[in-house]
């Protein structure tokens, strides 16, 4: 019952997703690709509805009734506009007969095995720190507001609002789908970029990034990485779009604008969408802002009268998308970027200490950034778990490394032919492989963490589709051996890989939920994955909201523990210790263990429960 809850709200998130999409392309362009136009529309579809649920949250509206009763109006009202209007295409497939059958079968059997682990419950530290977290926490209070302790919760949340949807119809498993459904998109963007600008590869271009096990187990969890790449690849998409040829006269008036600044205004709205999902989208859309401004002067030698007015309009658009939630965090914290830049920009609960400990702990991840790391970074994140971490550093790029759960190697060896085609490589693979370059440099300077890097797949996918477009028959051949191969492997490796199982864990938070009273609150210690209690609580340590709770001004155990009464925490959740790090809390809770003021009432393997007599 619980799956077949799952896959139904998708289903009717999906169509009241597609319905809101094409209505909003009915006012930019009318594309003949039927695949394009879905993707493009189911896309702008999810980011509006994220947009929705937020307005609602924000006007203490986050109720089942109003988030599903809202959604489902816009969709009807959308749906009744563009039923009309549709006229649909008999679809050219590059591909038919049996190689199309073979081509369906194996992306099935790819979608069958990415669902079983979809349908799992979250066990993923992320998911169970913030991004289902913070959504839960928001539908218990039937708003969006300012939580203190969790600084994650003042980051763009675009994608999380379309969790907290799906959490306030009862099914956690919804939410993972929703992740899923970006990278089922985010795989048919790229075969449909192929189509258009290649006339084939796109099969290829699909091979490459579902021969990622990176982006495979991405797709079975509540991350967020898989709808960031998504909005970014379509903002490209359509920015390449923007560059062909003007239609014919004839077809000149499509909407509101011409065609080519019909997909310009598109590209903006789906950057301002990924904006929404990710701060460090930021680089990305400064990227495609000078690609903007130095178009014509790259590809004609001269400037253009509309590059400004152009570059101008895309900007505005898409930073008003994305701005919204950069003036939540600082309404909410006092820094757009919060907790980042806080030497600079300052912030609420937060001090010197906690932002150089925050850049210390991200600063493991990696090799380090010489030019011999840069050079051997592409090896490294596609075979990572091979290589042993440097002293002093978290396990190379990517935290899954260990369980095989790396960048793969399909994508950088599928580069190969088109090292070997380069001159007769298309236009458009040529930009996404430059755009390629520049996510990539971004992510060499700034934090090393593998699943940063998934929004260069899509751009090294269309690299490989284009290849595949002008090669030879024999080095066709060998491509799609290779990734049939990376394929197979990709799903072997996310299906016998060993990640997070937190069993303990989820045991002492259904003991506490079954033992705390409703008005009982719970402190977490040395653990913030706090997803699966039913009752109010807090990261205690001082490490996540320095000045939240007075640690140094408690005068002993006795005057700590008086003052969590006062504020209902009664009950301790106490995780793996990180160590005596010589802070205050630590000797408090010390005192009061070994004094008797607090109880041990069970133990979960390495977490323990205790309560305050």
């Amino acid at each position: 019952m619980t799956v077949a809850l799952a896959l139904v709200l998708l289903l009717v998130l999906a169509v009241i997703a597609w319905g809101v999409g094409q209505a909003g392309l009915m006012r930019f362009l009318k594309s003949e690709e039927r695949l394009e136009r879905t993707v493009f529309a189911l896309a702008l579809g999810l980011g509006t509805l994220a947009y929705l649920v937020l307005a609602l949250g924000l006007l203490k509206l986050a109720r089942p009734t109003f988030l599903w009763g809202a959604a489902g109006t816009v969709g009807a009202l959308a749906l009744a506009l563009v039923r009309p209007q549709l006229t649909w295409r008999k679809p050219k497939s590059e591909e038919s007969g049996l190689g199309a059958l073979l081509i369906a079968a194996g992306f099935g059997l790819v979608g069958l095995a990415t669902l079983f682990g979809t349908l799992m419950p979250p066990t993923q530290w992320d998911e169970l720190a913030y991004h289902l977290a913070v959504p839960k926490v928001f539908l218990r209070e039937g708003r969006i507001f300012y939580i203190p302790y969790d600084h994650h919760s003042n980051f763009p949340f675009t994608l999380q609002m379309l969790y907290l949807l799906m959490l306030s119809a009862g099914s956690v498993l919804g939410a993972k789908l929703v992740h899923s459904l970006c990278g089922l998109l985010l795989v048919l963007a790229v075969a449909a970029f192929c189509k258009r600008h290649f006339g084939g590869g796109g099969a290829v271009a699909a091979g490459v990034l579902l021969a990622s096990p990176l982006v495979l187990w991405e797709a079975t969890t509540a991350y967020i990485d898989l709808g960031s790449a998504l909005f970014v690849w379509l903002g490209f998409h359509a920015l390449v779009n923007a560059t062909e040829p003007p239609p014919a006269p004839r077809e000149a008036g499509e909407g509101v604008a011409k065609r080519g600044e019909g997909w310009l205004l598109l590209s903006a709205l789906c950057m301002g969408f990924a904006l929404g999902t990710k701060a460090t989208v930021l680089g990305f859309w400064g990227l495609c802002l000078l690609g903007i401004l130095g178009w014509n002067l790259i590809t004609e030698r001269k400037w253009a009268r509309e590059t400004l007015s152009h570059a101008a309009l895309w900007g505005s658009v898409s930073l008003g998308v994305g701005a919204i939630w950069y003036v939540k965090s600082w309404l909410f914290a006092g820094n757009p970027v919060y907790p980042f830049g806080y030497s600079v920009l300052g912030g609420r609960y937060w001090s010197a200490q906690n932002a150089a400990q925050y850049a210390a702990e991200q600063s493991k991840f990696g090799f380090g950034k010489g030019l011999g790391s840069l050079l051997l970074s592409p090896v490294r994140v596609s075979f990572e778990h091979f290589f042993a971490p440097p002293a002093g550093r978290a396990w190379s790029f990517t935290e899954q490394a260990m369980s095989g759960i790396d960048l793969g190697f399909v994508w950088l060896l599928a580069l190969i032919p088109a090292a070997l085609v380069v001159k007769k490589l298309p236009r458009p693979a040529v930009y996404a492989g430059l755009f390629a370059g520049g996510i990539w440099a971004f992510w060499f300077l700034t934090m090393q963490q593998g699943r940063y890097l998934i929004p260069a797949l899509p751009c090294f996918a269309v690299v490989a589709g284009g290849a595949f477009s002008v090669s030879s028959k024999p080095i066709r051949a060998g491509m799609a051996a290779l990734i049939t191969l990376g394929v197979g492997w990709s799903v072997w490796s996310v299906s016998t890989a060993r990640l997070d199982r937190v069993p303990d864990l989820i045991a002492a938070c259904e003991s506490i939920n079954a033992g705390a009273s409703s008005t009982e609150k719970v402190a977490l210690f040395d653990e913030v994955r706090g997803y699966y209690l039913n009752r109010e609580y807090v990261w205690a340590q001082p490490d996540h909201a320095e000045g939240l709770i007075p640690w140094d001004s408690y005068k002993n155990a006795d005057d700590w523990l008086l003052d969590f009464k006062k504020r209902g925490y009664t009950v301790f959740l106490c995780g793996p210790s990180g160590g005596d790090d010589g802070r205050r809390w630590r000797q408090l809770f010390a005192e009061a263990l070994s004094g008797d003021k607090i109880i041990l009432t069970e133990s979960f393997g390495r977490f323990k429960v205790y309560r305050v007599p």
